[in-house]
């Protein structure tokens, strides 16, 4: 991931991909949520459903780096669906059931 310094948090326009660096958590890649003028904070908002968004304070955020591209020579694997998680994990235990029978 490559990515833009953002020297003025309040700019930062919501749903903006960005690299955060926090004091506690290092680095994360995330959506951004600006709360900044009314709650002195980010919501931090993942691309994987299966994370719910948290907030974070201003005082936590290190640096914020704006994404602007993103270099591979692989093809990321698709993030499954909620729907098809359960269904997954309901087939598994299908499968195990069956082989205690």
């Amino acid at each position: 991931i490559v990515g833009e310094y953002v020297e003025n948090l309040n700019e930062i326009k919501d749903g903006t991909a960005c690299i955060v660096i926090t004091l506690d958590d290092g680095v994360v890649f995330k959506l951004i949520t600006n709360q900044i003028k009314k709650e002195k904070s980010i919501l931090l908002s993942s691309l994987n459903a299966l994370y719910e968004p948290y907030e974070l304070t201003i005082n936590k955020v290190k640096e914020v780096w704006k994404f602007t591209h993103f270099i591979s020579s692989q093809i990321p694997e698709p993030v499954m669906s909620n729907e098809t998680l359960v269904s997954t994990v309901l087939k598994l235990k299908r499968e195990v059931s069956n082989l205690r029978k």
